[in-house]
């Protein structure tokens, strides 16, 4: 059991939740597949944070 496949498919899984693409620059390492998982999730997790806050502004009601 290789679990260099299991990197390399967590990679590609990543990459297309964040629809970032495969691209022409990919990582050709270990080391570098793994910190481009972290660095994809990190910016998922801060586009939903953004995203969120912006959708949850409450309307103050106004009275009449």
């Amino acid at each position: 059991l290789n679990i260099l496949h299991y990197l390399y498919s967590l990679y590609f899984i990543v990459a297309t939740i964040c629809t970032v693409g495969y691209g022409d620059i990919y990582p050709t390492s270990n080391d570098e597949t793994c910190f481009v998982i972290f660095l994809m999730l990190i910016g998922l997790a801060t586009y939903s944070l953004i995203m969120g806050g912006i959708t949850s502004t409450e309307r103050v009601p106004t009275v009449h």
